[in-house]
């Protein structure tokens, strides 16, 4: 598709969505989405349109990142409750309505807020805030059969405010205030500084669509080909009120 191509927005949920009230950003996960707040769980299914609420219990931590994998909501690194930096992971079933979270091996670093994403059945973790008020550039990846985590290559540079995407055979680090645009080869272990996007972001999503990026911010989206390592203005996901949905469900 031509990165001009006119967008149509279509509404998603025939119910009403809960009053917005401190979201954590939106978890992905197979037919929709999970929303959740530090004392409420609801999943959007995108493919029936409804919202249902799900039983929850708010992991030890604060600030961590929620992230859908392998079946279980896991919850990575955060703020403990003596306000120090934690390398603790929790995992938790959604689907249990009394379950409890459980303890799973902890990070090699103590991280706040770090990205995430699933890449050939493994849980990747880049970056995120430490304890001495910087970002880490550290990489590594999460074994769920041997329960153990491993040390990667870590990032060209920290990138405070983006997002990270699996696409085809590599993972991307995208956006941020740096405006960064990292490529990552798990066969390999290596990273590639690429074209940077035009737009400096903050906390804003990013997706892989039709073998693209797509980075979204306030004022602009952005469209990356990886193909020609470049990246396009994309009309229409720019207009009035994505802002107001960003604010919403990713502050």
């Amino acid at each position: 598709d031509d990165a001009n191509d006119a967008v149509e927005w279509m509404p998603i949920c025939n119910g009403t969505l809960p009053k917005p009230r401190n979201y954590f950003p939106p978890v992905a996960a197979p037919k929709g989405f999970y929303l959740s707040t530090e004392d409420t769980l609801h999943f959007l299914d995108v493919t029936l349109g409804t919202m249902t609420e799900m039983p929850w219990k708010k992991p030890s931590c604060t600030e961590y990142k929620l992230y859908f994998f392998n079946n279980k909501m896991f919850a990575l690194g955060g703020v403990d409750d003596a306000g120090n930096i934690s390398p603790c992971v929790q995992s938790l079933n959604v689907n249990r309505r009394n379950g409890d979270w459980e303890t799973q091996a902890p990070m090699l670093q103590a991280l706040k807020k770090p990205y995430a994403t699933q890449f050939a059945n493994k849980l990747y973790v880049f970056g995120g805030e430490t304890d001495d008020g910087g970002h880490s550039k550290a990489s590594m990846v999460y074994d769920p059969l041997r329960k153990m985590w491993k040390g990667l290559s870590d990032m060209p540079d920290v990138c405070r405010g983006g997002d990270v995407v699996s696409l085809n055979e590599k993972i991307y680090i995208v956006g941020g205030y740096e405006k960064v645009c990292f490529s990552y080869t798990p066969s390999r272990d290596e990273w590639t500084v690429l074209s940077q996007p035009r737009n400096r972001t903050g906390d804003n999503p990013a997706t892989a669509w039709k073998g693209k990026i797509l980075l979204i911010s306030y004022a602009a989206c952005e469209e990356y080909d990886p193909e020609k390592n470049a990246w396009t203005p994309r009309k229409g996901l720019d207009k009035e009120g994505l802002g107001v949905w960003i604010k919403t469900f990713f502050y």
